[in-house]
């Protein structure tokens, strides 16, 4: 008895899509520039090389738009605008702003950033620690990513003082 795996025929290669072939780069890339970059980054460019390379225009013009220029380094991989949008936004909503590093440890160096509304999101959250990763609490720009919640006297005292002090006052 043949199972159904065995019987099923091999699988295709992955059809062009007859639309996009037929669309010109220019065509393609005004239909690409009114998606958002999450969609561009996530949904077209897997789709294909010429896809990729479309939207490498829109991620080159975004990122000069944000005054990013790539260094040596990314200019030598395949999509230098792509891997420089995802190394200085925002992982999950591609905002310009992401001063907020994730790291697998303390002295590890960041494996993404993230803005600060992304990072207070509980899901984000529960992802992170799912994997196992620590956020920094302090940006890089010095702002806190949570407001201090609570208080604590200096030096465990109630107020804050000594009593001899406040009675100097």
């Amino acid at each position: 008895v043949a199972s159904p795996v065995a019987s099923a025929p091999p699988p295709r290669a992955r059809a062009s899509a007859p639309l996009l072939d037929a669309l010109s780069d220019d065509c393609l890339c005004c239909l690409f520039s009114q998606l958002s970059l999450a969609a561009l980054l996530v949904r077209v460019t897997p789709l294909s090389k010429r896809c990729a390379a479309v939207a490498e225009i829109i991620f080159q013009r975004t990122c000069q738009d944000r005054g990013w220029r790539p260094g040596r380094r990314l200019l030598m991989q395949a999509y230098p605008w792509r891997a420089l949008l995802r190394v200085r936004s925002c992982a999950v909503c591609l905002r310009e702003t992401a001063p907020f590093a994730v790291r697998k440890g303390p002295a590890q160096p960041p494996a993404f950033k993230l803005c600060r509304d992304c990072a207070r999101r509980r899901k984000v959250q529960a992802q992170i620690e799912f994997n196992n990763l620590e956020v920094d609490a302090i940006g890089s720009r010095g702002e806190a990513l949570f407001a201090r919640q609570f208080h604590m006297p200096l030096f465990g005292l109630g107020d804050g003082f000594s009593s001899t002090h406040n009675d100097a006052w």
